[in-house]
């Protein structure tokens, strides 16, 4: 069986402020534009989430909600804080602790962690500017195994937002 990941970051949101805390800044409108012509990017060629795993910080949710909106049918979605500030191996201990009974599974972070995620796994390096998503494979048909074998995952597809 072949397990597939895709990572993805969120879209651009509003600069950081005093008047707005760093966990509440919301999408701009390219962002959210952005976000739509992703998903229809990622459903033509098949990519379908069965779980979605996105921070729960506001334009990680925003960016999530948007994406999901595009497919059909909706994938279950996990909004969590654990997420939120996580470093690639917070994330792959979430994952592996998880170890969700899905063969298609979507994590929606942040930059840096998502390039650094991403270059965990596959040993590739890719540059994630907001609603960039990339495609991961593995053989395998365990999450708690697979998450943790750095190297292993083969970067099969990226998508653009710009």
């Amino acid at each position: 069986m072949t397990l597939k990941l895709m990572i993805m970051r969120h879209a651009e949101s509003a600069a950081p402020s005093q008047a707005t805390p760093d966990h509440e800044r919301p999408l701009t409108p390219k962002g959210q534009a952005s976000v739509a012509r992703v998903a229809q990017t990622a459903s033509s060629k098949g990519w379908h989430p069965e779980l979605i795993f996105a921070s729960d910080a506001k334009r990680t949710v925003d960016t999530c909600d948007l994406f999901a909106a595009e497919l059909e049918p909706l994938p279950q979605i996990e909004k969590t804080n654990a997420l939120y500030q996580a470093s690639p191996a917070e994330i792959v201990d979430f994952i592996g602790s998880k170890n969700p009974p899905v063969k298609t599974l979507q994590i929606i972070g942040h930059n840096p962690t998502m390039e650094s995620f991403l270059e965990h796994l596959s040993h590739e390096f890719v540059d994630f500017a907001p609603a960039n998503l990339a495609l991961l494979t593995h053989d395998g048909d365990n999450w708690a195994r697979a998450i943790h074998e750095a190297g292993a995952w083969k970067l099969t597809q990226f998508i653009s937002a710009t």
